[in-house]
Protein backbone atom coordinates (compact mmCIF):
# COMPACT_ATOMS: atom_id res chain seq x y z
CA UNK A 1 0.00 0.00 0.00
CA UNK A 2 1.25 3.69 -0.93
CA UNK A 3 1.66 6.06 1.97
CA UNK A 4 -1.42 8.51 1.41
CA UNK A 5 -0.59 11.82 -0.36
CA UNK A 6 -3.14 14.61 1.17
CA UNK A 7 -2.15 18.59 1.23
CA UNK A 8 -1.30 17.96 4.89
CA UNK A 9 1.25 14.93 5.12
CA UNK A 10 4.94 15.58 4.37
CA UNK A 11 5.17 13.60 1.44
CA UNK A 12 2.79 15.17 -0.57
CA UNK A 13 5.22 18.39 0.54
CA UNK A 14 8.12 16.90 -0.72
CA UNK A 15 6.69 15.93 -4.12
CA UNK A 16 4.98 18.76 -4.74
CA UNK A 17 8.64 20.81 -4.16
CA UNK A 18 10.29 18.35 -6.73
CA UNK A 19 7.16 18.96 -9.05
CA UNK A 20 7.54 23.00 -8.40
CA UNK A 21 11.35 22.81 -8.83
CA UNK A 22 10.76 20.93 -12.45
CA UNK A 23 8.68 23.81 -13.46
CA UNK A 24 10.34 26.15 -12.71
CA UNK A 25 13.72 24.56 -14.54
CA UNK A 26 11.65 23.75 -17.69
CA UNK A 27 8.99 26.03 -17.17
CA UNK A 28 10.74 28.53 -17.93
CA UNK A 29 11.61 27.63 -21.19
CA UNK A 30 8.30 28.45 -22.36
CA UNK A 31 7.77 31.33 -20.65
CA UNK A 32 6.13 30.49 -17.20
CA UNK A 33 6.91 29.78 -13.95
CA UNK A 34 5.08 27.76 -11.59
CA UNK A 35 3.90 30.78 -9.62
CA UNK A 36 1.58 31.67 -12.82
CA UNK A 37 0.45 28.59 -13.36
CA UNK A 38 -0.91 27.68 -9.91
CA UNK A 39 -1.03 31.87 -8.78
CA UNK A 40 0.11 31.25 -5.42
CA UNK A 41 3.86 31.28 -4.23
CA UNK A 42 4.50 27.67 -2.94
CA UNK A 43 8.03 28.37 -2.21
CA UNK A 44 9.40 29.24 1.53
CA UNK A 45 9.42 32.88 1.90
CA UNK A 46 11.94 34.67 4.32
CA UNK A 47 12.04 38.00 5.81
CA UNK A 48 14.90 39.41 5.89
CA UNK A 49 14.86 42.24 8.63
CA UNK A 50 18.19 44.40 8.65
CA UNK A 51 19.43 48.55 8.39
CA UNK A 52 22.17 46.92 6.93
CA UNK A 53 22.08 46.63 3.05
CA UNK A 54 25.07 44.86 2.31
CA UNK A 55 23.61 41.86 4.74
CA UNK A 56 20.17 42.24 2.97
CA UNK A 57 21.55 41.60 -0.28
CA UNK A 58 23.89 38.90 1.01
CA UNK A 59 21.34 37.45 2.76
CA UNK A 60 19.19 37.44 -0.19
CA UNK A 61 21.54 36.32 -2.53
CA UNK A 62 21.99 33.37 -0.49
CA UNK A 63 18.48 32.14 0.09
CA UNK A 64 17.49 32.93 -3.43
CA UNK A 65 20.31 30.61 -4.32
CA UNK A 66 19.05 27.85 -2.29
CA UNK A 67 15.99 27.80 -4.45
CA UNK A 68 13.98 30.67 -1.40
CA UNK A 69 11.95 33.70 -1.97
CA UNK A 70 13.20 36.41 -0.05
CA UNK A 71 11.99 39.52 0.49
CA UNK A 72 13.84 42.72 2.78
CA UNK A 73 12.83 45.54 5.55
CA UNK A 74 14.83 47.81 6.43
CA UNK A 75 13.86 48.81 8.95
CA UNK A 76 10.95 48.34 12.06
CA UNK A 77 8.36 50.33 10.46
CA UNK A 78 5.31 48.91 9.98
CA UNK A 79 7.17 45.64 10.19
CA UNK A 80 3.98 43.63 12.17
CA UNK A 81 1.85 44.91 9.30
CA UNK A 82 3.99 44.06 6.71
CA UNK A 83 4.65 40.37 7.94
CA UNK A 84 0.48 40.13 7.86
CA UNK A 85 0.73 41.18 4.41
CA UNK A 86 3.21 39.57 2.89
CA UNK A 87 3.14 36.50 4.71
CA UNK A 88 6.34 35.17 5.18
CA UNK A 89 7.40 31.32 6.34
CA UNK A 90 10.47 32.48 8.80
CA UNK A 91 11.65 36.18 9.78
CA UNK A 92 15.60 36.57 10.51
CA UNK A 93 15.75 39.29 12.51
CA UNK A 94 18.43 41.60 13.21
CA UNK A 95 18.94 43.10 16.89
CA UNK A 96 20.92 46.67 16.63
CA UNK A 97 19.27 49.01 14.20
CA UNK A 98 19.53 52.72 13.34
CA UNK A 99 15.94 53.45 14.79
CA UNK A 100 14.14 50.18 15.91
CA UNK A 101 15.61 47.42 18.74
CA UNK A 102 15.09 44.27 17.21
CA UNK A 103 14.26 42.73 20.42
CA UNK A 104 11.42 45.03 20.98
CA UNK A 105 10.65 43.81 17.65
CA UNK A 106 10.73 40.16 18.17
CA UNK A 107 8.63 40.58 21.30
CA UNK A 108 5.66 42.94 18.48
CA UNK A 109 5.91 39.70 16.17
CA UNK A 110 5.50 37.05 18.90
CA UNK A 111 2.37 39.18 19.91
CA UNK A 112 1.03 38.81 16.55
CA UNK A 113 2.20 35.53 15.45
CA UNK A 114 3.32 33.45 17.99
CA UNK A 115 3.79 30.51 15.67
CA UNK A 116 6.23 32.35 13.22
CA UNK A 117 10.14 31.11 13.56
CA UNK A 118 12.40 33.94 14.52
CA UNK A 119 15.56 33.55 13.98
CA UNK A 120 17.97 36.81 15.52
CA UNK A 121 20.82 37.14 13.30
CA UNK A 122 23.10 39.81 15.53
CA UNK A 123 26.72 40.76 14.97
CA UNK A 124 26.53 40.88 18.66
CA UNK A 125 27.25 37.34 20.69
CA UNK A 126 26.75 39.34 24.31
CA UNK A 127 22.66 39.12 23.66
CA UNK A 128 22.18 35.81 23.49
CA UNK A 129 21.55 35.80 27.25
CA UNK A 130 19.34 38.82 27.03
CA UNK A 131 15.81 37.28 28.29
CA UNK A 132 14.31 38.99 25.71
CA UNK A 133 16.41 36.68 22.99
CA UNK A 134 14.64 33.78 24.52
CA UNK A 135 11.27 34.52 22.09
CA UNK A 136 13.43 33.98 19.08
CA UNK A 137 13.09 30.16 17.94
CA UNK A 138 17.37 30.42 17.18
CA UNK A 139 19.72 32.89 17.73
CA UNK A 140 22.66 33.16 15.33
CA UNK A 141 25.56 35.70 15.33
CA UNK A 142 26.87 37.11 12.12
CA UNK A 143 29.32 35.87 10.25
CA UNK A 144 31.09 35.62 6.48
CA UNK A 145 30.10 32.04 6.93
CA UNK A 146 26.04 31.50 6.25
CA UNK A 147 26.07 28.11 6.97
CA UNK A 148 24.88 28.37 10.45
CA UNK A 149 21.89 30.63 9.81
CA UNK A 150 20.98 28.30 6.74
CA UNK A 151 20.96 25.19 8.71
CA UNK A 152 18.22 27.02 11.14
CA UNK A 153 16.32 28.60 8.60
CA UNK A 154 16.12 24.91 7.30
CA UNK A 155 15.39 23.72 10.45
CA UNK A 156 12.87 26.36 12.00
CA UNK A 157 10.92 25.64 8.44
CA UNK A 158 10.62 21.74 8.55
CA UNK A 159 7.20 20.61 9.07
CA UNK A 160 5.61 23.81 7.81
CA UNK A 161 3.49 24.07 5.34
CA UNK A 162 3.77 26.72 2.49
CA UNK A 163 2.68 30.25 2.44
CA UNK A 164 -0.35 29.41 0.00
CA UNK A 165 -1.88 26.95 2.40
CA UNK A 166 -2.24 29.67 5.53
Amino acid sequence: MLPSLTPNSPLYYIFSRHILYLIDHWGHDLGHSHREWRGVNTMPKIMVVDDEMSIRMLYKEEFEDEGYEVTEAENGYQLVERIGKEKPDIVVLDIKMAEYNGLDLLQKIRQAFHDLPVIISSAYGAFKGDYKTMAADYYVVKSSDLSELKAKVRKALEGRLPTATR
